[in-house]
């Protein structure tokens, strides 16, 4: 994990209070086999603060409540090492040996989801065809 004087200690973000757009993220069937990935995830930017918090919201259905988001530190912006989300606090790791094209979300009771990253540059159809394509990892 890469600490530093950079790293704020918790942000407090409302996913709702933040830009509007729908949330580019597909899931396995809760019922799929378990694979490499478990879905896919298209943000706008590699800002941490804009878009890890509503990635966050957006796993709630699926984990309970999110607790850790495991990430790749040269692929994002510098993240503190808190977020709250909907009032709950998630920790943020980054570490420079994840693959930079997926995040690691846990959630309590041992739930854990691997998501592939689609770069933010990605044209559109390159980014709908890997997201059609999750289900095959």
């Amino acid at each position: 994990m890469t600490l530093g004087s950079h790293y704020r200690r918790t942000a407090t973000i409302t996913p709702s209070s933040s830009a509007r757009q729908a949330l580019r993220l597909i899931l396995k069937p809760k019922a799929a086999a378990m694979g490499t990935v478990d879905g896919a995830w298209w943000p706008r930017s590699r800002d941490s603060l804009a878009e890890f918090p509503a990635m966050i919201a957006g796993l709630k259905h699926r984990l309970g409540r999110p607790s850790r988001v495991a990430f790749n530190v040269n692929a994002w912006t510098a993240a503190p090492r808190r977020v709250l989300v909907d009032g709950q606090a998630v920790s943020l790791e980054g570490f420079r040996s994840l693959d930079e094209h997926t995040v690691l979300v846990s959630g309590y009771a041992w739930h854990r989801m691997v998501l592939l990253v689609i770069p933010p540059e990605a044209s559109e159809h390159a980014a709908k065809a890997a997201l059609a394509l999750r289900d095959v990892s």
